[in-house]
């Protein structure tokens, strides 16, 4: 039955609640236009409204005024923060709505006795998204993370993160959260009591907890420019180019990979590839019919012995003097070399990242003279391209102690810019340069498809 207290104090808010809709409190022009809540205020006050309802069967007291004061601190809003009501109601309306239900049901008892454990407040985001992980050995050990920024893309995760948290947490947040007081601190991790560590412990324990899914934990930064190679045009259809399959699949992996570190060692797979195979065509087509001898072999590995960096530049220096046609972007160019040229200097990021910029590429490569960014580009040839590029390259694949790593924890967003408007459209130029460049003198292609070993004599 019912407790009559109970459902009076849950009839009171509701009233209460309700002419919210039409008066706002003092202190919120943010959210509340001239005519009253936003559109997005009364939904969500409108699921609180609904939750509530839902509690008033079974409750203790004690548990309804944990309600009331999480309502409370709903309504003391102090500052300006888009969302930041919206957010709050909505936590607080799906907060009620599990554990009244857990109470109707009889799988949670009324009291807080068993609101064990803490909330920890992040300023900054530890997951890309909202994350539950619940120990089956033991409740102390479980842990959930509320995404509470207002996000149409994070509303998902939140409600799937609060329907899937134990019980016991959620007392845990009725009990200690103040979401509007806390709302510039809107990451919330629910902690069982076995888990005694620091913010950083907590964070690190719910990172490795979601690796362990097989799931990302970090932001990621998106390729967000349209491939559009001028080269392209190059494109003959009286040219057989099944002798690049391996390039057209790696490209179509890069296509595939929208995220920027990923798309850019695909991209590199590419100039791996050209790499060996610009020696072997030279060598190839510079003696058709002949025997392919060990000197010949012996040729070939003195090309590489000197490093993948030396092989690089030779490749970039031979490629970025092929010609651009006269359709691309502040043209005409003389050169690959020339448009890149003009890529950096119209693709660079607005003036107030140039240092943030200047300060990351010198720690991705030292002595590299990209200071002052904006000018670098007048001094920009095959060779510095191709050191810079191998050096962006290294920073992503090796793990080394002593060197700096680019992650996403690390890419910053004035990296990201460049990377968008002028590394990858000036990769993808070069690429198809490559293989699109006419026959014979293509450097990357063979003129024929075999090379004999020895000579047979009839």
């Amino acid at each position: 039955m019912a407790n009559p207290s109970v459902n009076s104090l849950l009839k009171r808010r509701i009233k209460e609640l309700s002419s919210l809709a039409v008066t706002p409190p003092k202190g919120l022009p943010t959210y509340w236009g001239r005519k009253g809540m936003s559109v997005e205020a009364k939904a969500a006050v409108g699921s609180l409204q609904a939750a509530l309802q839902d509690l008033s069967v079974g409750s203790s007291m004690e548990l309804v005024e944990l309600v009331v004061k999480l309502l409370d601190d709903c309504e003391r809003v102090g500052r300006p923060i888009p969302h930041g009501y919206h957010a709050a109601a909505l936590l607080a309306a799906r907060l009620v709505k599990k554990v009244g239900q857990s109470v109707k049901d009889g799988s949670l008892p009324g009291t807080t006795s068993v609101a064990k454990g803490k909330v920890i407040a992040f300023k900054q985001a530890i997951l890309n998204e909202s994350f539950v992980f619940v120990d089956p050995s033991s409740a102390a050990r479980n842990l959930s993370y509320l995404d509470l920024q207002y996000s149409v893309d994070k509303r998902k995760s939140l409600d799937v993160a609060i329907d899937s948290t134990p019980e016991v947490l959620l007392l845990i947040a009725l009990a200690g959260v103040k979401p509007l007081e806390r709302i510039e601190a809107p990451f919330l991790a629910l902690v069982g009591d076995a888990i005694t560590g620091d913010a950083a412990h907590v964070a690190a324990l719910a990172r490795f907890y979601r690796l362990a899914r097989g799931q990302i934990f970090h932001a990621t930064n998106e390729y967000k420019r349209k491939s559009d190679p001028v080269a392209a045009t190059n494109l003959d259809i009286a040219v057989d180019y099944s002798q690049f399959e391996d390039v057209a699949y790696v490209m179509s992996e890069a296509n595939e990979k929208q995220d920027v570190l990923d798309r850019f060692l695909r991209l590199y797979q590419v100039l791996e590839n050209f790499m060996i195979r610009r020696v072997v065509a030279k060598l190839a087509n510079a003696t058709p019919g002949r025997v392919f001898s060990l000197r010949d072999f012996r040729g070939l590995y003195k090309s590489f012995i000197d490093g993948e960096i030396k092989t690089l530049s030779n490749l970039f220096g031979e490629a970025l003097k092929i010609a651009v046609p006269a359709s691309a972007p502040g043209g005409p160019h003389a050169d690959l070399e020339a448009y890149i040229r003009y890529l950096w200097h119209s693709g660079l990021p607005h003036a107030s990242m140039h240092a943030d910029l200047e300060v990351l590429l010198d720690r991705i490569d030292p002595g590299g003279g990209y200071k002052p960014i904006n000018s670098f580009h007048s001094q920009l040839d095959g060779r510095k391209f191709a050191r810079l590029i191998y050096a962006v390259r290294n920073s992503i694949v090796h793990n080394k102690e002593t060197e700096f790593h680019l992650t996403h924890k690390t890419l910053t967003p004035a990296l990201v810019i460049l990377m968008n408007e002028v590394l990858f459209p000036a990769l993808e130029e070069m690429i198809f340069s490559c293989v699109c460049a006419p026959t014979p003198g293509n450097f990357v292609r063979y003129d024929h498809r075999q090379m004999a070993l020895y000579e047979r004599i009839a």
